[in-house]
C-alpha cells in the first residue's frame, strides 16, 4: 500500500519498524534515526523530526505500534499537528484512537474461487502458498487433489499471508491433503477467545502448531532466540542461546533448520544475519517465560553485550574503529534489550558498566537521547562504582546534555566526570571531559576558560587518540579567534587537521578543515587553499554526514563566495545552510545562516536586508546558547546602521552588545566588523561611511564609544 502511494508524495515513503523496541521512551529517538535526522542541537528527538519535516511531503509508515502505543500516539499527534504535508500510516493490533484517524482493517489475501487448479493458481492466497511450498520442497507439484486441499487450507487460515507461509513450509514433510487433515486436529486454528480478532486467533494457533512440530532442541533454541531484537548474527546466537543441553556447535545447524521452516528469517548480505517475525518472537518469549530459563538467557545476553561493548570501546580510536562502530549499530537492538533488562533491576551494576562502555560511541554517533536515557539510569544505580566507570557515565551524560542544549546539566556533570577520570588515572577519559568543559566555555564566549581547560598537562589531548586531540585543537583555535589572534588560530587549526587525518575514520576532519578557513574568511584574507579546504570538507560530509559541521561549512562557503563576488553560488550555499536545519533540526542554524545572508546582502549593496539578517542572527543565537555569536552579530548591525546614518539603531545595538558581553573583551566582534567594513567599502560610494563602518565595534572592543 505504501509503495503504491509513494508517487503521491514528493519526498517518498519512509518505513520505521518499532517491533525491536523494548522501551516506549525510545520511540522518538528511533523515529529520528530511521528518518536520518541527527539530534544535534535539538531539545529532543521529536522536536528534531518536526523541524526536519516541516516543509517536506512524506508518507511515514510506523510498523508494529501496539507494544509502544502511547509513544507512537505522541509521535503521530505531533506530526499531524505540526507537519502539514506529512501523512502517517500506522500498523497496530489496536487503533491509535487519535483525532483524524481513519481505520483500515488489513484485508486477507484473495481466496481461490473454488478448488480447481486454475482458481488456486490465480488467487493471491493460492499463489503465495504455491510459491512457498516450492521453496520448501522443489519437488512440489500442483494437481487436482492438492489444489482442493490448498483451497481448504487457505480458507481455514483466513487468507493470512504469514499463516499461509508457515503452513506451506510444512509441505517439505506433509502433502496438501495431509496438511488439510492436520488442520482438523487443531480446532484453535478456526476458533479462539472472543476478545481476539479471528485472524489473530488463527495465527497464534498456527504458530503453536508449527512450534509443536519442532524437535525439543529446535523449540528450546527458538525460545532462547526470543530475547534478541532486530537482526542478529550466528555468533550472537551461539553465545546467547547455547547452554545445557544445547552445545555451541549445534546452534548453526538448528538455526538453519528453523530458517527452513520459516520460523527464523534470513537476511542476505556479506555476512548472513537472522531475525524472528514479531508474532513468532512473542510466542517464543511466552514459552521462555514459563520455561525457567529466562533469567539465564538474559544473563548470557548481558555478558555478550558487555564483551562486545568492551572490545569496541578499546578499538574505536584505532584502525579497526569504523568496523566496530558498524557492528555496534547493527547489534544495537539486542544491546538495548540487555541494557533495559539489567538497568531495570535484574543486574543494575552490570547495566551501569555496559552503559559506561557505550557512552563515547553513543555521543560520537549522535545518539544523544538514547545516551541520556540509559546513562541517567546508570548514574542512578545505588552503590559505589569504579571511578573509571562512573566517569564514563557522567561524561557521556554531560556530552548528551550538551548536544541536547541542556547546558545547565552538562557543566556539573562534566566537572564531576573529569574529577572521577583523574581519580581513575585515565588521561584519555579526562581529555574527553576537558574537551566538554572547553566546549561549554566556547559557547559562553570565554576564551580564557577554553585555554584553562585545555592547557598542557591538564589532559586536553591524548597521543593515542588523535580525534580527541583534534577536537581540543579546534577549541583552542576558536579561543584564539575570540581573542583576535588569527595567527594562533591558524596554527591550532592546522594541527587539528593533521590530527584528524590520523584519527580512526578521519573523525572530525570535516570540522577541522572548516574551522581552519574561519580566520581567512573573517579577517586574514582568502587564499587559494581556502576554497580547497571547504571543498574537501563538503566531500567528507557527503560521505559521512555531520549536520553540525555541515552547518558551519555551508555558512562559511556562502561568505566566501559572497566575498569573491560569486553571488549565485553564495545564495545556493545559504539555502543549503538552512536546509541543514530543516533536515537536522540544528538550533544553531537560525544564528549562523542569517550571518551568511547578511554577507550576501552587503555584497549586493543592500544594507537594509543585511541589517535585518543580522538582527535575526542575534535573536537566533540566544535560544541556541551560541553566546559568542550574539555580540558579533550585534556589532555588525551597529556598524552597518551607523554607516547608513541610522545612529539610533546603531546605539541600541551597541548597548545590547555590551550587555551580552558583560564586560568581556571579545575580538570576534571586532574581526567581524573589519570583514563587514571591507565588504561595505567595496560597495559604498561614501568613503567616510565606509571608514565609519566598524567604529561601533571598535568601541565595543576597546571599551569606549569608538
Amino acid at each position: 500500500m505504501a509503495a503504491l502511494a509513494s508517487d503521491g508524495f514528493e519526498d517518498g515513503v519512509r518505513l520505521i519498524e518499532l517491533a525491536s523496541l523494548t522501551d516506549a521512551a525510545l520511540v522518538p529517538a528511533s523515529v529520528a534515526e530511521a528518518l536520518g535526522v541527527p539530534e544535534r542541537d535539538a531539545a529532543n528527538p521529536l522536536e528534531a523530526v518536526v523541524r526536519a519535516l516541516a516543509d517536506r511531503e512524506l508518507l511515514i509508515v510506523l510498523d508494529n505500534c501496539e507494544h509502544v502505543l502511547g509513544s507512537a500516539v505522541e509521535v503521530v499527534v505531533t506530526l499531524a499537528g505540526q507537519c502539514r504535508r506529512v501523512r502517517v500510516l500506522a500498523t497496530s493490533r489496536e487503533r491509535l484512537d487519535v483525532p483524524g484517524e481513519s481505520v483500515f482493517p488489513v484485508p486477507p489475501l484473495e481466496l481461490p474461487e473454488d478448488g480447481s487448479v486454475r482458481a488456486v493458481a490465480a488467487s493471491e492466497a493460492g499463489a503465495l502458498f504455491i510459491t512457498r511450498a516450492r521453496a520448501a520442497s522443489p519437488a512440489f507439484t500442483l494437481d487436482a487433489g492438492g489444489a482442493a486441499a490448498i483451497a481448504e487450507v487457505c480458507a481455514r487460515l483466513d487468507g493470512m499471508p504469514l499463516a499461509i507461509e508457515l503452513a506451506a513450509a510444512r509441505c517439505a514433510t506433509l502433502g496438501p491433503v495431509q496438511l488439510a487433515a492436520r488442520l482438523e486436529g487443531y480446532p484453535g486454528l478456526l476458533s479462539g477467545g472472543a476478545a481476539r480478532p479471528q485472524r489473530h486467533r488463527s495465527l497464534e494457533a498456527l504458530v503453536s502448531w508449527s512450534y509443536d512440530l519442532l524437535s525439543e532442541a529446535e523449540r528450546r533454541l527458538l525460545n532462547r532466540l526470543s530475547v534478541l531484537r532486530g537482526g542478529f548474527g550466528l555468533d550472537v546466537a551461539e553465545q546467547v542461546a547455547a547452554g545445557d543441553p544445547l552445545a555451541p556447535e549445534t546452534i548453526a545447524g538448528l538455526l538453519a533448520s528453523l530458517a527452513d521452516k520459516s520460523l527464523v528469517q534470513v537476511q542476505a548480505g556479506p555476512v548472513i544475519r537472522y531475525s524472528l517475525l514479531e508474532t513468532v518472537r512473542q510466542f517464543a518469549a511466552g514459552r521462555l517465560a514459563v520455561s525457567g530459563e529466562e533469567t539465564a538467557v538474559h544473563g548470557r545476553l548481558l555478558r555478550w553485550a558487555l564483551e562486545v561493548a568492551g572490545a569496541a570501546e578499546a578499538a574505536l580510536a584505532g584502525a579497526e574503529g569504523p568496523g566496530w562502530s558498524s557492528r555496534l549499530s547493527a547489534d544495537q537492538p539486542c544491546i538495548r534489550v540487555a541494557l533495559s533488562w539489567a538497568l531495570g533491576g535484574a543486574e543494575p551494576e552490570a547495566g551501569r558498566d555496559l552503559a559506561a562502555r557505550l557512552a563515547r560511541w553513543w555521543v560520537a554517533t549522535g545518539r544523544y537521547s538514547e545516551a541520556s536515557q540509559f546513562l541517567t539510569a546508570a548514574a542512578g544505580v545505588p552503590g559505589p562504582a569504579a571511578p573509571g566507570i562512573q566517569a564514563r557515565v557522567l561524561l557521556g551524560a554531560a556530552w548528551s546534555a550538551f548536544y541536547l542544549t541542556e547546558t545547565e546539566r552538562a557543566g556539573p556533570l562534566g566537572a564531576d566526570g573529569v574529577a572521577r577520570a583523574r581519580q581513575a588515572g585515565e588521561p584519555r577519559l579526562e581529555a574527553w571531559g576537558r574537551n566538554l568543559l572547553a566546549a561549554l566555555a566556547w559557547l559562553a564566549g570565554d576564551a580564557d576558560q577554553v585555554i584553562v581547560h585545555l592547557q598542557p598537562g591538564r589532559g586536553g589531548s591524548d597521543p593515542a587518540d588523535p580525534a580527541l586531540g583534534s577536537r581540543a585543537e579546534v577549541l583552542l583555535a576558536n579561543a584564539a579567534l575570540l581573542a583576535g589572534d588569527l595567527a594562533e588560530h591558524d596554527r591550532h587549526s592546522l594541527r587539528a587537521v593533521e590530527l584528524a587525518r590520523a584519527a580512526a575514520g578521519q573523525e572530525g576532519l570535516a570540522l577541522a578543515l572548516t574551522g581552519w578557513t574561519m580566520s581567512a574568511i573573517i579577517g586574514a584574507g582568502i587564499r587559494p587553499d581556502t576554497l580547497a579546504a571547504l571543498d574537501e570538507a563538503a566531500s567528507l560530509l557527503a560521505a559521512h554526514p555531520d549536520r553540525f559541521a555541515e552547518m558551519i561549512m555551508r555558512h562559511l562557503r556562502a561568505r566566501l563566495f559572497a566575498t569573491l563576488g560569486q553571488l549565485e553560488a553564495a545564495e545556493t550555499e545559504v539555502g543549503l545552510c538552512w536546509a541543514v536545519g530543516r533536515n537536522g533540526a540544528l538550533r544553531g542554524v537560525p544564528a549562523v545562516a542569517p550571518l551568511a545572508e547578511a554577507r550576501l546582502a552587503v555584497a549586493r549593496g543592500d544594507a537594509a536586508d543585511a541589517a535585518e539578517a543580522l538582527r535575526r542572527a542575534a535573536d537566533g543565537g540566544r535560544p541556541a546558547a551560541i553566546v559568542m555569536f550574539v555580540p558579533a552579530a550585534l556589532a555588525d548591525l551597529a556598524c552597518l546602521t551607523d554607516a547608513t546614518g541610522d545612529q539610533s539603531t546603531a546605539a541600541a545595538a551597541v548597548s545590547e552588545a555590551r550587555a551580552e558581553l558583560g564586560g568581556r573583551r571579545q575580538a570576534l566582534t571586532l574581526g567581524e566588523a573589519v570583514a563587514i567594513r571591507r565588504a561595505w567599502r567595496a560597495k559604498a560610494a561614501d568613503g567616510g561611511a565606509a571608514r565609519r563602518a566598524y567604529r561601533p565595534a571598535a568601541g565595543l572592543y576597546w571599551g569606549d564609544d569608538g
